[in-house]
């Protein structure tokens, strides 16, 4: 894997991973201006690699997003900052793939993605079906043994 080693520019973090790679950086509203950018993140296979599972950038931070898979074929997890809003995907490239960003016009081609969004669960209709017979058939055994003289314990 020959690396890139792209450098901050404007509040938003270098990159240092694998050359031509799709990478992501989530933002908030606010225009990216001059100032410190978070630390780099080191995707080489002496840094973190390639393949983690799950990944919490920072705001401006570039993350490595690859094919989106893990060596062993599992979807990679992005999760979001707090203050995110935005989140932009792209290639890092500088000249020769080294130093400030820039020398995109010499770049063609295109990447297909589909971005999937992790929530909490919401039940299907049969599951509150369920829900409600089972608090029915409960009732029902409630009513039966009040009628008995039982006392019911849950």
């Amino acid at each position: 894997m020959r690396a890139a080693a792209v450098t901050a520019l404007d509040g938003i973090s270098g990159y240092l991973g694998p050359q031509g790679a799709l990478s992501g950086v989530f933002l908030s509203d606010a225009i990216p201006r001059s100032g410190p950018a978070p630390a780099t993140l080191d995707f080489t296979p002496a840094g973190l690699g390639l393949s983690q599972p799950s990944l919490s950038p920072l705001l401006g931070q570039v993350f490595y997003i690859g094919n989106g898979l893990t060596s062993g074929g599992s979807f990679k997890e992005f999760i979001a900052p707090a203050g995110a809003t935005r989140l932009f995907l792209g290639i890092p490239d500088g000249f020769g793939f080294n130093g400030p960003p820039g020398a995109y016009d010499d770049n063609d081609g295109a990447y297909r993605i589909a971005i999937g969004i992790n929530q909490v669960p919401v039940p299907e209709p049969q599951t509150y079906a369920m829900l409600g017979l089972g608090l029915g058939v409960l009732a029902g055994v409630a009513r039966r043994k009040a009628q008995r003289g039982q006392t019911c314990r849950a």
